[in-house]
C-alpha cells in the first residue's frame, strides 16, 4: 500500500481543515457502513426509520474487488449501498449552507472523518490535484498528516470495503439482509 502513495505525499503532507464545507459539496456519495446511520438518527433526534427515509438512499455502486491483502484484483462488481442523500446542488444533505458546517459533525461517517486521506486522493495524481485546487486545507501549514496516518486511514478504508463486498456477496446483494433496519424501506 505504501508503494501506491503519490511521491508528493509519500512522507506526509501539510493539511489543516478550514471548516469551509468544500469537501461536503460535489465530492460524490457518502457511504454508510455498519451502524453509522444509528448514530446519525440519535444525533438528529429522529427514529431510525425517519432518518433513513429523510437522509439516505440506496444506490447501485461500483466496487473494485480486493484480495485478502487489500490489493486491487482488477475486477469490479456492482452492489447496493446505503448512502447519504445529496441536495439539488450535489452537496451532502447534512451540510448547513449558511454555516458551511456539518449538521452531524460529532457523529459524521468515517468516510467524512477520513477526508482527505482517501485512497483515490492519495494514489491518483489527478484526484489529488483537483482536491488541492478545491480545498484550502491543503494550503495551510497549521497541521500535518503523517505517512502512518495516511496508511492507517487507507487500510481502514480498504478493509471496510473488502468486508462490505464480502458480506454483500454472501447475502446475494440483498442489502436488507445486511442491514435489517432497511426491511420496511422502499427503494
Amino acid at each position: 500500500m505504501r508503494d501506491d502513495l503519490l511521491p508528493e505525499i509519500k512522507d506526509g503532507f501539510s493539511f489543516s481543515c478550514q471548516k469551509c464545507g468544500e469537501c461536503c459539496a460535489n465530492e460524490g456519495f457518502i457511504f454508510l457502513y455498519d451502524n453509522e446511520i444509528l448514530k446519525i438518527a440519535k444525533k438528529l433526534k429522529l427514529s431510525l426509520q425517519e432518518c433513513i427515509t429523510q437522509y439516505t438512499e440506496v444506490i447501485n455502486s461500483e466496487y473494485k474487488i480486493l484480495d485478502q491483502n487489500l490489493e486491487r484484483t482488477g475486477k469490479k462488481i456492482f452492489l447496493l449501498s446505503l448512502v447519504l442523500k445529496q441536495g439539488d446542488d450535489g452537496s451532502c444533505i447534512l451540510l448547513d449552507h449558511q454555516t458551511h458546517m456539518c449538521k452531524i459533525y460529532a457523529v459524521r461517517p468515517y468516510q467524512c472523518r477520513s477526508w482527505p486521506k482517501w485512497h483515490p486522493l492519495m494514489t491518483i495524481e489527478k484526484e489529488l490535484r483537483e482536491a488541492k485546487e478545491k480545498c484550502p486545507g491543503f494550503r495551510s501549514s497549521d497541521g500535518f498528516i503523517s505517512q502512518s496516518q495516511i496508511l492507517r486511514s487507507l487500510e481502514n478504508e480498504l478493509s471496510t470495503e473488502y468486508k462490505y463486498v464480502k458480506k454483500m456477496r454472501r447475502n446475494g446483494n440483498d442489502i436488507r439482509k445486511l442491514y435489517r433496519y432497511l426491511k420496511n424501506i422502499k427503494f
